[in-house]
C-alpha cells in the first residue's frame, strides 16, 4: 500500500458516503499488488491458505480453484488495476473467500486484517469516479495508507466482466489510478 506524504485532517466527504459503507462496523483489509482493498467483514466466508488452492482448472481467468466447506470456488490473484493474473504470486499466502449470492469467490492476498470502522478515516469517492464502472465505493486512510473500499457484489461483477473480455482488450484508465502516488501527492 502506498504511504501518504500528508496526514488527513478529518473525514472530508464522509457525509456523502454510500449508506452501506457508512453502516459497516468492521472491514477486512486485503493487501495485494501494492494496493489495499477494504470489504465489509460480513462478506468474508472464510480464510484459507493459498497452499490449498488447486492451480490447474481455474474457471475463466481464475488462477485456481479452492475446495472448501463442501464446495468449490474460483480463486483470483489481482493486479493493482483489479485485473486477474494468470497465476498466484509467490508472496500471496492467504485466500480470502468472499460470500456472493452467485457463489463464493476467492481472492489471493499477501495479507488480510480486520479493522473497526473507527480505524478508517473514510471519504466519498470523487465525483469523477462516481460515473465510472468501478467496484470502489469510498476511500479511506488507515494509519498512513490509502485504502479503497469496495463492494463484494461489484468486485465479483468486475471479475465476471474480465472473464468475458478477450486478453487483447485494453480497458483504458483503471479506477485504481486514483491511488497512484503522484495523484495522491498532487491532490
Amino acid at each position: 500500500c502506498w504511504i501518504m506524504s500528508t496526514k488527513s485532517s478529518g473525514p472530508a466527504g464522509a457525509d456523502k458516503l454510500p449508506a452501506d459503507v457508512a453502516a459497516t462496523r468492521r472491514f477486512a483489509v486485503l493487501d495485494f499488488a501494492q494496493v489495499c482493498i477494504a470489504v465489509a467483514e460480513r462478506d468474508i466466508q472464510t480464510l484459507e491458505p493459498v497452499l490449498d488452492v488447486e492451480r490447474q482448472g481455474g474457471v475463466g481467468r481464475a488462477a485456481g480453484v479452492l475446495r472448501a466447506e463442501g464446495g468449490t470456488c474460483p480463486v483470483h490473484a489481482l493486479t493493482s488495476d483489479l485485473d486477474p493474473l494468470p497465476d498466484i504470486p509467490d508472496d500471496h499466502h492467504i485466500c480470502v473467500v468472499l460470500r456472493h449470492p452467485a457463489g463464493n469467490v476467492g481472492i489471493a492476498c499477501r495479507d488480510v486484517r480486520a479493522v473497526d470502522a473507527q480505524q478508517l478515516v473514510l471519504s466519498a469517492l470523487p465525483d469523477c469516479y462516481a460515473a465510472n464502472a468501478t467496484p470502489l465505493r469510498a476511500l479511506g486512510i488507515l494509519g498512513h495508507r490509502v485504502v479503497a473500499v469496495a463492494s463484494v457484489r461489484d468486485l465479483v461483477a468486475r471479475l465476471a466482466l474480465c472473464d468475458t473480455l478477450p486478453d487483447s482488450v485494453s480497458e483504458g484508465a483503471s479506477a485504481l489510478d486514483l491511488l497512484d502516488p503522484g495523484a495522491v501527492a498532487a491532490g
